[in-house]
């Protein structure tokens, strides 16, 4: 780092030598401007959080609930902060909602790309508006975090939630005959790997938008009034990579109809044209696990996806209730895909095709 001279300015400008460790942190004043302007929720389990200034956070935990914790972050997908870090904290709330979790506080963390003083705080109150915003309607409090300055814009949350142990689901404990429900359309990867390569209509970004700021939460309380056995959220590892994991958690097989399984709005299309995320190739091992489709069929179930929908293992008696239920509280494409089955002897976790294309 070059020496200071007399006649340095106060405010480095974007682009001047930035200081790592905590020297890399958001400047107090502002910091305290912008916590100020965003506001703090109280919560009768929050014992310090943000509205006073400590070392750490300290929360109780209610008797007879267990502590669900989860973490994540990401790089921007969207140049817009505040719808950013809606999807985001959207996304990170889904691990909660899939085990059977009520959110109850958060901590984030924030890295702001380096710039002038006034930006820094204007996309700061951004970010954390739309992460407030988003944990208030879930019912969560935020009760601190860390602010960074940094090359690019990236936002984390860990998120805290509690279950009764009797409501707590998990990956495992699906049941030969289970039906599985999906909550959400597939394709969000794909439509953001075209959008960052200019091959997207803005109707088919919008469509994806839309689907990744609907909230998981309702569905969740849905497929537990709903007997569910098992479930997980759909997410980097794709449709087949996460219904892999409840396979093996549970030493089952299972049977999707590929004609059942809804995409976003263009992106069908998008897969056709040979357009991929660049997770796709290492989710593309999963595929080992699945029969043989055309390429955008096995495409589609490794496509990884921001902010997806839940997918449940929930007992044949109910599924159909169960989807009706989730239309009407707002998953208009939830449906059941395939069933859960009894594997070969000794190789379970396999997932079978019947049907056409997506």
């Amino acid at each position: 780092m070059p020496a200071p001279s007399s006649d340095a300015p106060a405010e480095p400008g974007p682009l001047a030598m930035r200081c790592g460790g905590c020297g890399s942190k958001v400047a107090s004043p502002v910091l305290r401007r912008v916590l100020a302007a965003l506001g703090t929720v109280a919560h009768p389990d929050v014992r310090v959080g943000l509205e006073r200034a400590d070392d750490a956070a300290v929360i109780d935990i209610p008797p007879g609930r267990l502590l669900v914790q989860s973490v994540d972050h990401f790089r921007p997908f969207i140049d817009d902060p505040y719808l950013f870090a809606r999807i985001t904290t959207n996304h990170c709330l889904s691990d909660l909602y899939a085990m059977g979790a009520s959110p109850h506080t958060a901590q984030v963390m924030v890295s702001i790309p380096f710039a002038a003083e006034a930006k820094v705080e204007q996309d700061l109150l951004a970010l954390l508006t739309g992460v407030n915003e988003t944990l208030t309607e879930a019912g969560a409090v935020l009760i601190g975090g860390h602010t960074a300055e940094g090359p690019e814009l990236t936002l984390g949350l860990a998120v805290n939630g509690l279950v009764a142990p009797q409501a707590l689901l998990t990956k495992g404990g699906m049941a030969p005959g289970d039906l599985l429900v999906l909550t959400k359309p597939l394709g969000t990867g794909v439509v953001f790997a075209a959008d960052m390569r200019a091959r997207a209509d803005a109707g088919v970004v919008d469509g994806a938008l839309a689907s990744m700021l609907v909230s998981s939460q309702r569905a969740a309380e849905c497929l537990l009034a709903h007997g569910a056995h098992a479930c997980t959220d759909v997410t980097g590892f794709g449709l087949a990579g996460h219904l892999i994991e409840m396979l093996r958690a549970s030493a089952l097989d299972a049977a999707l109809d590929v004609s059942r399984i809804p995409l976003l709005p263009g992106a069908r299309e998008l897969l056709e044209a040979g357009l991929r995320s660049s997770l796709h190739a290492g989710n593309a091992v999963f595929l080992e696990r699945v029969d043989p489709a055309d390429p955008a069929t096995l495409a589609a179930l490794v496509d990884p996806q921001t902010a997806g929908g839940l997918l449940a293992s929930v007992p044949p008696g109910q599924a159909r209730r169960c989807v009706d239920a989730l239309r009407a509280l707002g998953y208009p494409q939830a449906c059941t895909i395939g069933v859960v089955r009894t594997p070969d002897p000794g190789d379970p976790g396999r997932i079978h095709l019947l049907g056409g294309a997506p």
